[in-house]
């Protein structure tokens, strides 16, 4: 099949557009699915069911709310109780508003601060082992390579809140590694 098989990939904003494209690939590669977002329950069963025809791997849904980090505990916590375990966490959930700065209402900035930054420090927690654990190398690899590139996005069409969060989420995945990756030499990579 792939080199994820038997590995279980948490997807936020998976039901539609790029976090949908990521859940196929890592399908693709072999990998369990969980899915997450928002949608009609029809178009979200379509999809999930697709996933599990298609690429011949298991796939479940979670409606966790982005804003509510018990929920998000819960989705990590249903790709640990379904699949064993959480491998692959991809934080693509985000929301945008376009506007000037002096026109950007609060409120907005409170919404995309809570789903585009908050939710993947809580998605971040809930899937870390104990906290004594190392993150095995390959995943201290993926975050970095993530983080970098996320943190490299800086197209000027995009508006403050993007230009303001990705680079958040890319360090706030760096820091989650710091101290969890075994030196060079350490018994790790």
């Amino acid at each position: 099949m792939g080199t994820l098989t038997g590995k279980t990939a948490v997807v936020t904003g998976s039901t539609s557009g790029i976090g949908l494209a990521y859940a196929r690939a890592f399908a693709g590669a072999g990998a369990n699915i969980v899915l997450n977002g928002m949608g009609a329950p029809a178009d979200i069963e379509k999809e999930r069911s697709g996933i599990e025809t298609e690429f011949k791997v298991k796939a479940v849904h979670s409606p966790a709310d982005m804003t509510k980090p018990a929920e998000i505990a819960d989705m990590i916590a249903l790709g640990e109780k379904t699949f064993g375990a959480v491998d692959v966490l991809v934080n693509n959930a985000g929301i945008q508003f376009v506007s000037p700065i002096e026109e950007f209402p609060p409120e907005k900035w409170e919404a995309i601060i809570a789903i585009n930054l908050s939710s993947a420090f809580y998605g971040i927690r809930a899937a870390v082992p104990d906290g004594d654990a190392l993150l095995p190398a390959e995943t201290a690899a993926a975050i970095d390579a993530l983080a970098a590139e996320a943190g490299r996005i800086t197209d000027p069409h995009r508006a403050i809140d993007w230009l303001s969060t990705l680079p958040a989420v890319a360090e706030l995945a760096l820091g989650a590694g710091v101290g969890r990756v075994p030196a060079p030499g350490a018994g790790g990579a």
